[in-house]
């Protein structure tokens, strides 16, 4: 039976997107088949799923979509990935610091503005990943891209932890943005955490958990 549509996962800790995809493919014998923004094997949340040639086609028009995140950031440490999984580069206190200056570094990057993204990042250099290059030992310089920061809400503040909802155009890197305020405030900052709650009209509530679908 033929199957084309769009599916909406769930996707868990620890799972690249690629490899949720390799597993579709296995299930469903299918070569047309693709994915609407890629998230880090350490992100979860809401993974769009094309089946189908009549909708991976579609899937420019899908990546234009603005998205939501929700993620936490930790103060005092620098990482060289500008998230957990990386190596820490800088520690410094962060007794000083409070919801105050927090505030106003955000409110600062609420705007269209310009963003580098990390070099661990999926971007493609002359057709290899960056972080391909990266662990195999090559320099690489990224260029800043034009992005849009529309919403920033501080959900809760137990230092050195902010959680935060982050609305932002595509493009956009979440944990540059944590590494960005680390820089305002002076203190270094990383990304613990990262969960997709929504893009363009599709909504994490209408996924369907991954590990129903045994992947």
């Amino acid at each position: 039976m033929k199957f084309e549509g769009i599916i909406l996962i769930n996707k868990k800790h620890m799972y690249t997107s690629f490899y949720i995809i390799k597993l579709f493919k296995t299930i469903l014998n299918i070569n047309y088949l693709g994915y609407v923004g890629t998230l880090d094997p350490f992100a979860t949340g809401l993974l769009i799923i094309l089946i189908g040639k009549p909708y991976t086609e579609l899937s420019n028009f899908f990546s234009q979509d603005n998205k939501y995140y929700e993620a936490v950031i930790k103060f005092g440490v620098g990482t060289d990935t500008d998230d957990y999984t990386g190596n820490v580069i800088q520690h410094q206190s962060c007794s000083s610091l409070n919801i105050d200056n927090i505030k106003q570094a955000i409110k600062s990057l609420i705007h269209i503005t310009w963003q580098i993204p990390s070099k661990f990042s999926a971007i493609n250099v002359n057709g290899i990943r960056s972080y391909n290059l990266i662990r195999n030992g090559k320099s690489v310089k990224l260029q800043k891209r034009k992005i849009i920061i529309y919403d920033f809400k501080i959900l809760k503040w137990n230092s050195p932890f902010l959680l935060c909802r982050i609305h932002c155009s595509k493009g956009t890197y979440i944990r540059s943005i944590a590494r960005d305020i680390g820089y305002i405030v002076n203190i270094p900052a990383h990304l613990i955490s990262l969960r997709r709650i929504m893009s363009g009209s599709f909504v994490l509530q209408q996924s369907i958990s991954q590990k129903n679908l045994y992947l």
